[in-house]
């Protein structure tokens, strides 16, 4: 999975960058063998009625050639980056799901096993 971040009128230290990343990571994590590439855009802007905003844009290209796209705008950038990433990950958890046959959706959303279940016994590991 790749991602790349762009900025416009924003000057992004290198540990923010590698703060992005790692958050569209963690956010990522559970989908991401579905996620082909990442783009982040960071631009900055303002408006009479919230004054300075950082706009976050992040665009998701999954395996099967659909996109996501999450945009979120907040005062800072940090609360930018985090409230974006929790709707990615929120977003892209309903949209793997939604596309499994039916049974395997169920049983990922609420997994039940019988009481009598017993896992079976790795035996081949020496000790």
């Amino acid at each position: 999975m790749q991602i790349e971040v762009q900025t416009q009128g924003l000057n992004l230290p290198d540990d923010l960058r590698c703060r992005v990343i790692s958050k569209l990571r963690g956010a990522l994590k559970r989908v991401e063998a579905k996620v082909r590439d990442v783009r982040v855009k960071l631009t900055e802007g303002s408006s009479r009625r919230t004054g300075k905003q950082i706009h976050c844009h992040v665009q998701v290209r999954l395996a099967d050639l659909r996109s996501v796209v999450i945009q979120d705008g907040r005062a800072q950038l940090e609360a930018a980056i985090d409230s974006t990433a929790e709707r990615l990950r929120r977003t892209l958890t309903w949209a793997v799901l939604r596309k499994r046959p039916t049974a395997k959706r169920a049983a990922a959303i609420s997994p039940r096993t019988p009481r009598h279940y017993v896992p079976a016994l790795d035996v081949s590991c020496s000790a």
